[in-house]
């Protein structure tokens, strides 16, 4: 950097590095998350598929 007479690198040594935190030991897991009404005849709807909920109670209602 022209103003600071230091380089790129040698500012992140400086400034940065010591913020950096390690990497997560478990690896990132992506989950979509939706609402879903459970049809009359106990299934929902994701996508292009149809999943039979398990448990009666719920027909009709939002999950």
């Amino acid at each position: 950097m022209r103003r600071l007479d230091v380089s790129r690198r040698q500012l992140f040594e400086s400034v940065e590095r010591a913020a950096l935190a390690s990497l997560p030991s478990k690896d990132y897991e992506f989950a979509e998350w939706r609402l879903a009404r459970v049809s009359t005849d106990y299934h929902v709807e994701f996508k292009i598929f149809f999943i039979r909920y398990r448990t009666t109670s719920f027909a009709s209602k939002s999950i």
